[in-house]
């Protein structure tokens, strides 16, 4: 396992253990949505509070095994779905999706009907062309559909591309017709796109280092 990849996957417990404690300092005790959609998806559990998301993440701390590609991807998604859980007291409108269902059954049709590709944007420049390109970061481009300012709100779509038959091989748990380009390299960004393409995606850089 690539250390850079380690380095976001301890940052990414530290941080859910972080956001965890505040939703409890704003007497946080459920989550939305409950349950978690795509944590009952990938290990068919439901969590429906606080107390369970405390108890789940305890949970991938003691059985993840840093070795496993797949149970590193699998663990990343599945925290950054508690992360996004447990927070919708205190962060602002902008860390949170932007795309609901009916917006992304839209981009599902005109995927089907233009035959095109769906491209996750972290951080990037520019704006792949033939491509339906959705960027995370701050300061979109015009010519992106915006999600949020926070890489952990792409949980929040996932559901919705591993039940549909053209973005995966439903009922696997594996993407196509979906990209993930990465511009910014952070930690956190590296480790997400490191764990989509565990899932199927493909990956690209837009810088050619990596």
């Amino acid at each position: 396992m690539d250390k850079y990849i380690k380095k976001g996957m301890k940052k990414l417990f530290a941080l859910t253990k972080t956001k965890i404690k505040l939703a409890e300092q704003h007497k946080t005790s459920k989550l939305k949505p409950a349950p978690l959609p795509l944590i009952k998806i990938i290990s068919a559990k439901e969590l429906f509070t606080l107390e369970d998301a405390k108890s789940f993440l305890e949970e991938l701390k003691a059985e993840l095994d840093f070795n496993s590609s797949v149970e590193v991807a699998r663990t990343t998604l599945e925290l950054l779905e508690v992360i996004e859980g447990v927070k919708w007291k205190f962060e602002p409108s902008r860390c949170f999706s932007q795309i609901s269902e009916d917006d992304f059954k839209k981009l599902e049709e005109r995927c089907l009907k233009e035959n095109l590709e769906l491209r996750f944007l972290f951080m990037t420049k520019s704006v792949p062309e033939n491509a339906i390109g959705i960027y995370i970061g701050e300061n979109p481009p015009s010519n992106a559909i915006f999600l949020s300012e926070v890489p952990s709100s792409i949980s929040t779509i996932l559901p919705y591309l591993f039940s549909s038959s053209y973005f995966s091989y439903f009922p696997k748990l594996k993407l196509r017709n979906v990209a993930s380009v990465l511009g910014k390299r952070t930690l956190l960004n590296s480790l997400i796109h490191f764990s989509l393409g565990q899932f199927g995606s493909k990956l690209e850089y837009e810088n050619q280092e990596r």
